[in-house]
């Protein structure tokens, strides 16, 4: 087992595109894992569980999470103009970091 650390939540997500609205702060459980052009990547201990886009919810991993706590979860988006990570923390996904994302 490895010990875990929350990361500081982000407080503003920044979006490269001006025209996209921001993400959420909080990752409902039922969001979809997908950008649509780019990649989902799930890790825990940052060691690779699953990567994907669109054919999974964030729920599916909820339940992993809870019952694995002492591990740290995260899941990152990585899309054109904009990047999200989030980590479970407490039975929530928090953004911990965004960016700029790829093109």
């Amino acid at each position: 087992m490895s010990e875990t650390f929350y990361k500081e939540p982000v407080t503003r997500a920044n979006v490269g595109c001006l025209n996209c609205g921001a993400p959420p702060i909080i990752l409902p459980h039922d969001a979809y894992l997908g950008v649509g052009f780019g990649i989902v990547n799930v890790t825990r201990d940052d060691e690779w569980v699953w990567s994907g886009d669109g054919d999974m919810t964030a729920y599916r991993f909820s339940r992993r999470a809870k019952k694995e706590p002492d591990h740290d979860w995260q899941i990152e988006f990585i899309g054109p103009l904009h990047e999200e990570t989030y980590q479970y923390q407490d039975g929530k996904w928090i953004m911990i970091a965004t960016g700029m994302g790829f093109a």
